[in-house]
């Protein structure tokens, strides 16, 4: 067992923490602990443990009568850690568990039932060993904590005083409160500062730590919150997502070639067939399928939110894919209070666990709509969401499909990007990514017109600019512009013209010209 961690790859218990239960345990019982039940060579805090050569698991705690056990931060190991807990406490030895405070499990309830509880309150970092020396966990903080106290000296089903961790603020005693917090002043009633009032529940920003944003793709969606893929059904967004799912899962870089993030990916999908579809593609993809995992039972949100969660820390999630939301949203879409209830419980999840999440929806037949109105459903959703992305097809080749940045609450918009869906010999769709464009989400969404679009409108202007002979490119760019086309759409135009460009001069005062090639003048 990766013992006293929190994680799989294994971290320590503070010493302080540690020190703090040692001493409080040896008051009610007469010795400090004997044995800590998840260890590792590094980490144990007692001279006897139990690591992952001796699977405590399979072993007798009662042989002791006080045990220490902090075990991976994982639901199912952590349910069979509390039952062996409980059945060493039913003879006779004292246990006590640092546990992450996961109300939503039955573990949880059940230890709540039986033994005393602790909320251990400050944030608490872990160390880990870095194959040379102990050093402190410089990532995120500890989640919310608790300490489980199981064994015939506590009375089950009692909470016992707050654990603080050091430099969290004291919080007075109810009668220091009464006349040190409120003095009068002329009458008035007015409280000191620094001094919480007896029942207030609020948290002091100045108690809280900055966090940077952490990317599973930089800029473009941000690990352990909500972002959204929106598209109509026919423009590859399932594909994108399963490359995106291949990606993850065997750490490769992202497809604007920004570093990747390795881990593993629960899909949650309803339109494809798993045997017929996705395993092809994620094939295709270069997915490692170890890495990824699909629910054995069809799950609504926020009914089944639980199971998600113990699946997602079962198989150590990085990401979870959700396609589309709506087959799997048990509220009315269009209730804006709705959609949030039911998506709160999930962002509050992902921001637990750092788990990412991925949405996708269709859009509706609402035309001239501003993007971020287009999706369906209720514009809670995409208010819930920290990311927003949009699928559509070029304007210029209806082949090729252009990921357009609609929203981002954390970060610039990052720029456009082209895809194209292609097939394998075997007949499989597989994204090819075609670098970075000049469209945005008007451009994809604007209705398209029948005389080619704005590559045909380019051409037309090109073949204007040049019929009377070369044109420096800086004049050209800046007519284009003047004229409401993208520079690269006008680059394409030139490619299928023709046009030839040759520099006159020398040096940097050189100077680029387009011209028409000769005996051409119209497209």
């Amino acid at each position: 067992m990766a013992g006293g961690s929190v994680e799989a790859d294994g971290t320590a218990t503070p010493q302080w923490l540690f020190d703090l239960l040692d001493r409080q345990v040896e008051e009610i019982t007469g010795c400090g602990f004997e044995l800590d039940a998840a260890a590792s060579h590094w980490n144990a805090k007692c001279a006897q443990y139990y690591d992952e050569d001796r699977n405590a698991l399979i072993q007798d705690w009662s042989e002791y009568r006080t045990v220490w056990c902090n075990p991976p931060f994982s639901a199912a190991l952590i349910e069979k850690f509390v039952a062996k807990a409980i059945e060493a406490a039913e003879q006779g030895s004292t246990v006590v568990l640092l546990l992450p405070n996961w109300p939503g499990y039955a573990w949880y309830q059940e230890v709540k039932r039986r033994g005393q509880i602790r909320d251990v309150i400050g944030t608490v970092r872990f160390q880990h060993h870095n194959g040379a020396h102990v050093v402190l966990n410089k990532g995120r903080s500890s989640v919310s904590l608790l300490v489980a106290l199981l064994g015939p000296r506590f009375a089950p089903g009692t909470n016992g005083p707050p654990i603080r961790s050091p430099g969290a603020p004291e919080q007075p005693s109810f009668l220091g409160q009464i006349e040190p917090a409120y003095a009068h002043n002329e009458g008035k009633q007015t409280r000191q500062p620094g001094v919480k009032p007896p029942g207030t529940q609020f948290t002091r920003l100045s108690e809280l730590e900055t966090q940077a944003t952490e990317w599973l793709w930089d800029l473009r969606i941000p690990a352990g919150e909500l972002t959204i893929l929106d598209g109509d059904p026919s423009v590859n967004k399932s594909s994108l997502l399963l490359d995106l799912a291949a990606r993850v899962s065997t750490g490769r870089k992202m497809p604007d070639s920004t570093g990747g993030r390795k881990g593993n990916v629960l899909l949650l999908l309803a339109e494809d067939s798993l045997q017929k579809t996705v395993l092809q593609r994620l094939d295709a993809a270069g997915a490692d399928l170890r890495r990824i995992s699909v629910p054995n039972r069809t799950v609504i949100l926020p009914r089944d939110l639980s199971l998600i969660e113990e699946i997602a820390c079962q198989i150590q999630a990085a990401l979870i894919v959700i396609d589309p939301m709506m087959a799997f949203l048990g509220v009315d879409a269009n209730g804006d209070q709705k959609v949030r209830g039911a998506l709160t419980p999930l962002i509050s999840f992902a921001e637990k666990s750092g788990v990412t999440v991925v949405l996708a929806r269709h859009l509706t037949k609402r035309g001239g709509v501003h993007a971020l109105y287009r999706g369906s459903g209720s514009i809670g959703i995409i208010g819930a969401t920290r990311s927003g992305l949009l699928v559509g097809r070029s304007p210029d080749e209806p082949n090729l499909r252009v990921l357009c940045h609609t929203k981002s609450n954390l970060g610039p918009l990052a720029p456009s990007l082209l895809f194209e869906p292609v097939s394998t010999p075997e007949g499989v769709v597989k994204i090819e990514w075609r670098g970075q464009c000049d469209f945005g989400p008007d451009d994809i969404l604007a209705p398209r017109q029948p005389n080619g679009g704005r590559l045909a409108e380019a051409m037309v202007f090109l073949t204007g600019l040049l019929t009377k002979g070369p044109v420096p490119q800086h004049v050209v760019k800046l007519k284009a512009i003047q004229a409401g086309l993208a520079y690269r759409t006008v680059e394409r135009a030139k490619e299928i013209l023709g046009v030839r460009s040759k520099r006159r001069g020398w040096g940097p005062r050189s100077t680029c010209y387009w011209a028409m090639p000769p005996g051409e003048s119209q497209p």
